[in-house]
């Protein structure tokens, strides 16, 4: 594994690693091992174990990593949602056709003139 010695102001203490080289087998199973042995120190009602595991998670490099590497690779932004249908907004703006426009209820208009009612705006900013 390629690291670079150089270290950082502020950043992590763990010499920064090239992420083309990181092995990601190694940070899945390291992760996966200490999600484990938190569910294994709840069976066995080790509470004060439990907590001293999930200060290590929450402070663990590779979790970070794994954190970072999901976010920037999710490929679930093409996939539907709860609702079964998957929007697809043109690059320009506008409106997606075939869908409605979206309808204001009652409680979003505010009375301009005993026939007008006039929709809520959010102010600029």
């Amino acid at each position: 594994m390629m690291t670079v010695t150089q270290s950082l102001i502020g950043a992590s203490s763990t010499p920064v690693k090239i992420w083309s080289v990181i092995n990601w087998r190694d940070v899945e199973t390291h992760v996966r091992r200490l999600r484990l042995r938190i569910a294994k120190a709840i069976k066995i009602r080790r509470y004060g174990r439990v907590k001293s595991l999930q200060w290590l998670l929450t402070h663990s490099f590779f979790v970070k990593l794994l954190a970072v590497r999901r976010v920037t690779q999710n490929t679930g932004k093409n996939t539907p949602g709860v609702d079964r249908l998957r929007v697809v907004q043109k690059i320009g703006g506008g409106r997606t056709p075939g869908l409605p426009p979206v309808r204001r209820s009652s409680s979003s208009l505010r009375a301009r003139s005993k026939a007008k009612l006039l929709a809520f705006s959010a102010p600029n900013q």
